[in-house]
């Protein structure tokens, strides 16, 4: 199984990934992969441990998600 994957949300692409934390947890981790140039801001970072890279992988996948909202206003019904 793959712990990393991109996903395209508008004109945005980030790659969401799941990293083991040494304690058999593990991370969310999101990367900015391409867009707009008005990205500035920071990608939110998760340091809570999660306890399948499943779960990890979709809290990083949530995490994109909220920051294109943020950013793009109501985008609800575009999915």
């Amino acid at each position: 199984m793959s712990f990393e994957e991109r996903i395209d949300l508008w004109e945005h692409a980030f790659i969401c990934r799941a990293e083991p934390d040494g304690s058999g947890r593990y991370l969310a981790r999101l990367d900015y992969a391409g867009g707009p140039a008005f990205l500035a801001d920071e990608l939110p970072a998760d340091d809570l441990g999660h306890g399948s890279a499943e779960e990890a992988l979709r809290q990083a996948q949530l995490q994109a998600m909220r920051w294109v909202h943020d950013r793009t206003g109501d985008a609800q019904g575009q999915f």
